[in-house]
């Protein structure tokens, strides 16, 4: 019998946080039968090489704050399809980081407001600070809680300086700084902006979080403007950037064009809207909803057909499909089945699981697992029959006995008949030629002929209490009395007579 792989284990667990691509260790496990095993891994961000490696995808790397352990499952599988699974935890490691992006959450002031404060200067690096903050123009500070501003009887004049650029740094405790520009405007009494423009309107579906183009605009007075979407799907970056939010996509399908209202403003609140219509392109999509009409084979009808495959092509065209298992095939019109000459054995294996590929013509596909249940299919029973007549005996019971077990089976009798044939009505001067007594049991011997070795089934059916032993073994032992009920009973017999006994 085809054994699962055994043994799975990783050499190493460890892995430092922002390494892209990085391996993490080597993936063993041993096949019964001395095969090759392939390893799947359950997380999308990792993958095994065919060495055996667990490694990150091309790219992709961990974040210690974010996650500082990660679990996943590796399958180990064999030639035959059994496989084993194990969950590893892996360690992220923590790297020192820079202070990673800064943020100031107001970029406006006023005009001759002498010492007025800007903003809050804040990093979105996991770890957190804490951080001194410096800024490189001589007529501003930023304070111990982050707050950048003008220092102490200074103030700034629109008419001279309408915006004013600083870069701020934050420096960490190891040393490690993060630079950032920011651009403050000096606010006077203007108008609503002009001209508000998108540089671009078309964005390619399921591309999430995809940038669209740059929205401009130009106020009168020469500031600042900040751009707001009524969509909750999109936001504007500072740069002006239109985009998807992270994680959000748009369906050419359900949706090949939207309609959004872009909201620019200025450093005095002054707005002006703008509808954009984007156009969603079609991306050539894997295919969908893969089904399977039936999942139940007859166990030993080899080319058995199984049942037939159903997907969809979100673009409307021909799919094909494969089965990982080299036992079984895809026909043309989508059935599922056996090959020819190749039969399942329910004794063996019961259930079947098979992974199903729908691909369509641009090579795009998608997975599918199916658990095909193998039907029994009973073997009619060797030969069984009765070799001699039957000797049957009345045994006494003594008084108190209650249970069948505690009958003198081998007590003498007290009357014994020989019939080819066991049916004895329940009426006086019927079952012996005397009048049976109020207690009695009844015992049974014949003898069997088995004419092919093997486990043979015996099947009892009776309201009374009874035993039925087979070469001196207990088979069947209906202890209480009650309903007529079948009871069952096996054991494993050579060819030749045996001695039944009731």
């Amino acid at each position: 019998m085809d054994e699962a792989p055994e043994g799975l284990s990783l050499s190493s667990s460890v892995v430092a946080e922002n390494a892209a691509g990085a391996a993490i260790g080597t993936l063993t496990a041993s096949d019964p039968e001395g095969g090759a095993l392939t390893f799947t891994v359950d997380d999308a961000r990792f993958e095994v090489q065919g060495d055996g490696t667990l490694k990150l995808k091309d790219g992709i790397s961990l974040d210690y704050e974010a996650e500082p352990s990660v679990t996943v499952t590796v399958t180990a599988t064999d030639a035959g399809g059994n496989s084993s699974d194990q969950a590893f935890t892996l360690t992220v490691s923590d790297a020192d980081e820079d202070a990673g992006t800064l943020s100031l959450d107001n970029t406006t002031l006023s005009e001759n407001d002498t010492g007025a404060a800007v903003g809050v200067v804040s990093s979105d690096a996991p770890g957190g600070g804490p951080y001194t903050f410096t800024v490189d123009d001589a007529r501003f500070e930023v304070q111990g809680d982050g707050t950048l501003k003008l220092k102490d009887g200074i103030s700034l004049d629109y008419e001279a300086e309408p915006s004013v650029t600083v870069t701020v740094t934050a420096t960490d405790a190891g040393g490690n700084s993060s630079d950032q520009a920011f651009t403050l405007t000096v606010t006077d009494v203007d108008e609503a902006p002009e001209g508000l423009s998108l540089s671009s309107s078309v964005v390619a579906e399921n591309a999430a979080g995809a940038a669209i183009g740059t929205l401009t605009a130009s106020d009168p007075e020469g500031g600042a403007l900040t751009f707001t979407v009524d969509d909750a799907r999109f936001e504007v970056q500072g740069d002006g950037t239109l985009k998807l939010k992270d994680g959000i996509s748009l369906d050419y399908e359900a949706e090949p064009s939207v309609t959004v209202t872009v909201t620019a403003t200025d450093a005095g609140g002054n707005s002006s809207d703008q509808a954009f219509t984007l156009t969603v392109t079609d991306v050539d999509e894997a295919p969908e909803g893969l089904s399977l009409s039936s999942s139940v084979v007859a166990e030993n009808a080899a080319g058995a057909a199984i049942g037939t495959l159903t997907a969809s092509d979100p673009e409307g065209g021909a799919l094909t499909f494969t089965v990982d298992d080299a036992r079984f095939e895809v026909q043309g019109d989508g059935t599922l089945k056996l090959k020819d000459g190749i039969s399942l054995d329910y004794e063996a294996e019961p259930s079947v699981t098979v992974t199903v590929t729908a691909t369509d013509a641009g090579g795009n596909s998608s997975d599918q697992q199916f658990n095909v249940s193998v039907t029994d299919v009973p073997v009619v029973p060797a030969t069984v029959t009765v070799n001699t007549s039957f000797h049957v005996e009345q045994i006494a019971v003594v008084d108190g006995v209650l249970n069948i077990l505690d009958i003198d089976y081998n007590s003498d009798p007290l009357d014994e008949i020989y019939t080819q044939t066991i049916d004895f009505p329940s009426t006086p001067f019927t079952f012996f030629d005397l009048l049976s007594p109020d207690v009695f049991a009844t015992k049974v011997t014949g003898r069997i002929d088995v004419s092919e070795a093997g486990s043979y089934e015996f099947r009892l059916t009776t309201g009374d209490t009874a035993i039925v032993w087979i070469d001196g073994v207990s088979t069947i032992v209906k202890a209480v009395e009650g309903l007529v009920t079948v009871e069952l009973g096996s054991c494993s017999l050579s060819a030749g007579e045996h001695e039944i006994v009731i």
